[in-house]
Order: structure tokens, then C-alpha cells, then sequence
């Protein structure tokens, strides 16, 4: 499967009278429209603890970045609550805990939900396999769901998930 920005190619390779057209399945914007990754999650209310837990960690300054591209696996604010109370209060008051947690949702390079149509394993930056599998009912990381595919931001793409991928923290 083929696509550009996370549009899925439709019909490639169409003939025009004045070169080839590929058709794609939504409408894409120039990609600086959008702001970084990280400013896509910062305006996002589905994910506000995500969001802190970058604050309190340097991550947000990784994913600002316009040098390199990411894959954020991004937990909702439903799928942090499930969290014990002590363990989301490390995450979003102590940088190391927060730090390794979301090293844990970050992939380099850009990988959009259509473009998954076989199990790939998947290197976190905290060098963890992940394990993208593609399901009748949508996408699975490991175990957490996809949600909320291919927000795409000017460097990279956030998937959102229901569960939070943890490390030993």
C-alpha cells in the first residue's frame, strides 16, 4: 500500500494529457500548516497527559524538532487513567519516569496506520521492538488499539492509542 502524507494512493499512475495523476483518498495540506508533532499533541485535548508528561521530560524538545522524523504512539487521557495514582503521578511530576515512558512511544520515521498491512516489528527510542499489527478491527500496537490514526504533523505522525506501553519504571 502506498500513500503520501498518510493519504492512502487510491488509483496510481493515471494518465493525463499533461503528465500522471495518483489519485488519494483524502485532501492533504502542506505539512508546515499543521506544526510539529509536538505542537499537534499540545493542541489536542484527547491528550493532555501525554502532553504534560512531555512538559516535564526534554521530549517535547525532540519532537519540535524539524531535523528527523517520528511515529508518536500517543496514549488518550482515557488510557492514562487506568494508571495506578502513584505511577501517573511519577510520570507527570518526575522527568526520569517520565523520560523512559515516553521514550517507549516514539519511533523514528514516519509510519502511517494504511501503510501497515502485515505484523512489523518497530524499534521505540528507548530501543524496544514493537510489535504494529494490523487487525479486521483497525491497528494494534503490542496490545494497545489505535484509535485515532495518522494525525499527521510537519515531522512525523501521532497514533493515538488506549493504553499506556510501560517500560519497568
Amino acid at each position: 500500500v502506498a500513500t503520501v502524507n498518510c493519504a492512502r494512493i487510491t488509483r496510481p499512475d493515471e494518465l493525463a494529457t499533461n503528465g500522471i495523476v495518483h489519485v488519494i483518498d483524502k485532501v492533504i495540506t502542506p505539512l508546515d500548516v499543521h506544526g510539529t508533532v509536538a505542537e499537534r499533541l499540545a493542541a489536542d485535548e484527547r491528550f493532555s497527559q501525554f502532553n504534560l508528561a512531555m512538559l516535564v521530560s526534554d521530549m517535547s524538545k525532540k519532537l519540535k524538532t524539524k531535523k528527523g522524523s517520528f511515529t508518536v504512539l500517543a496514549p488518550t487521557d482515557q488510557a492514562f487513567a487506568k494508571l495506578p495514582v502513584d505511577l501517573l503521578n511519577r510520570i507527570l511530576t518526575d522527568a526520569d519516569t517520565a523520560e523512559k515512558v515516553l521514550q517507549r512511544h516514539v519511533v523514528r520515521g514516519v509510519f502511517c496506520a494504511d501503510a501497515i498491512v502485515v505484523s512489523v516489528g518497530l524499534k521505540t527510542l528507548d530501543d524496544t521492538r514493537l510489535l504494529f499489527r494490523c487487525k479486521r478491527d483497525g491497528l494494534l500496537v503490542n496490545e494497545a488499539k489505535v484509535l485515532y490514526p495518522d494525525i499527521v504533523g510537519s515531522n512525523g505522525v501521532i497514533h493515538g492509542i488506549d493504553k499506556v506501553l510501560l517500560p519497568d519504571v
